[in-house]
Order: structure tokens, then C-alpha cells, then sequence
């Protein structure tokens, strides 16, 4: 059974030049309360980093300008997340070579 299924939950927002933050209602659009940005939507399975974590924050707005969400039916569970960087940065290559490969096919 979902986990998510259950009962209403709150999804992950963030603003990346802020390192902010916060769940909200998933029909919400929040902005960022230090510099009125629009927050990003991460999904219900993101889990921030701490604010004064630069390079995990800089991983998080590459995942932020790529459009990568962690978020899923809450079945079994979040599923691999990359850990540093320069984990995600292979893993965005990977994405998109095999984008490149179905799309020729």
C-alpha cells in the first residue's frame, strides 16, 4: 500500500539562492519568504540539506535547473538519490545519453 495514499501530504519547496526550505500543500505556489523568489518544487521524497552545506546546496540548484524531483507513489520508497555533486552531475550525463540513444532509436 502507498504510503502516500493514507492521508494528505505536504511537499518539499526550496529556494536555492536563499537555502531555504519548507513543505506546503502541493496546489500551492509559495514564494520564498527572505527574497520573494518562487520556490522550487522538489517533491514529497526530498530531504534538505543543511543551510550552511554549500556544496550540497549546489547540488540540490543543479538538480533544481535540470528539473529533477524526488518524488514518487510513496510504494517503495524515494529510491536512489545522488549524494555528492559530482554524483549528480554523472548521473544528469547518464540521463541524458540515454536520452540522446532513444531518441535515435
Amino acid at each position: 500500500m502507498c504510503r502516500y495514499s493514507l492521508h494528505p501530504v505536504k511537499t518539499h519547496f526550496v529556494c536555492t539562492p536563499c537555502r531555504h526550505a519548507a513543505k506546503f500543500p502541493r496546489d500551492v505556489n509559495p514564494v520564498c519568504p527572505r527574497c520573494r523568489h518562487r520556490m522550487a518544487d522538489l517533491g514529497r521524497d526530498f530531504k534538505a540539506p543543511r543551510r550552511d552545506d554549500r556544496s550540497q546546496w549546489r547540488k540540490v540548484a543543479l538538480l533544481v535547473a535540470r528539473g529533477i524531483t524526488f518524488d514518487s507513489c510513496g510504494c517503495n520508497g524515494p529510491g536512489p538519490r545522488p549524494r555528492t555533486l559530482s554524483d549528480a552531475k554523472s548521473e544528469l550525463r547518464l540521463r541524458r545519453s540515454n536520452r540522446k540513444w532513444t531518441g535515435l532509436a
